[in-house]
C-alpha cells in the first residue's frame, strides 16, 4: 500500500495528496488498495486506510477525507493531529461551533475543515481527527 501520511493538510481543500472532487482512480493511485471498503445502499463508498478514511459520492468522487492518529502531515501554520485545542484556537480564533449530530467542531470563519477532540491522560483536549469536507453551514 502506498503511504501519503506526511503530505500537507490543505484546509477545506484536501489532505494526503487528495482533494475534494478527485476521482476514485486517483485515490487508488495515491493510497493503493484500502484495507477496508464499504458501500452503502445509496451508492456511496467509505475507503479505510491506516490513518486516512476517504468517502466517495455516487459519482465515485471524493466527498470527504478524514485523518487520525498516525498521520504526520500538517497545515502551513502547523495544525496537526495531537495539537491541543488551546493551540488551535490561538492560531485560528475562538469562533468554534459544535455539531452534535456529526460530533465535530468547525470554525465559523473557516468552513470545510472539521475537528474531533479527545482528552489525553492529563485531561488536555487534543485534535484526534481532522475532516476535509464540503461546507456544513452549522453556524
Amino acid at each position: 500500500m502506498k503511504k501519503n501520511f506526511t503530505k500537507p493538510i490543505i484546509p477545506a481543500v484536501g489532505v494526503a495528496g487528495l482533494r475534494l472532487g478527485d476521482a476514485e482512480s486517483l485515490v487508488l493511485d495515491q493510497l493503493g488498495k484500502p484495507k477496508n471498503s464499504t458501500s452503502t445502499p445509496a451508492g456511496t463508498v467509505r475507503m479505510e486506510y491506516d490513518s486516512i478514511t476517504v468517502w466517495l459520492n455516487t459519482a465515485r468522487q471524493v466527498k470527504q477525507i478524514a485523518i487520525s492518529a498516525g498521520y504526520q502531515g500538517q497545515t502551513v501554520d502547523g495544525i496537526a493531529i495531537g495539537m491541543p485545542m488551546s493551540e488551535l484556537k490561538r492560531l485560528w480564533g475562538y469562533d468554534l461551533a459544535y455539531d452534535q449530530a456529526g460530533e465535530f467542531w468547525e470554525f465559523l470563519n473557516r468552513p470545510g475543515t472539521l475537528f474531533a477532540f479527545e482528552k489525553d491522560g492529563e485531561g488536555v483536549e487534543r485534535i484526534s481527527k481532522i475532516f476535509i469536507a464540503p461546507q456544513t453551514n452549522i453556524g
